[in-house]
């Protein structure tokens, strides 16, 4: 992922900001809350459906590193939704 290679994390993967171009082309959108990676942050960010486990249940308060390891969960959950038309969540 090219963000990820600029050391970039989106923290908001999902399918709402998947945006289809002519030629099939996918690209990633809104990085509203996009962070450097391996930054400490206060709290959950995200949408909570596609959310990481462990990005999901943090509370308000707390602190936690941001890694690449959030996205490529939330990644999944997209595709995961895509294949079976139900977000992981509902599971």
């Amino acid at each position: 992922m090219a963000l990820h290679n600029h050391k970039i994390v989106h923290l908001d993967i999902k399918p709402q900001n998947l945006v289809v171009f002519p030629g099939n082309r996918v690209k990633l959108v809104d990085l509203g809350i996009a962070q450097k990676a391996y930054k400490h942050r206060v709290g959950s960010n995200g949408t909570w459906l596609y959310s990481a486990p462990e990005v999901a249940n943090v509370p308000r308060n707390h602190t936690m590193l941001n890694t690449s390891k959030a996205d490529v969960w939330s990644w999944g959950a997209v595709l995961y939704r895509i294949t079976y038309l139900v977000p992981p969540r509902y599971v």
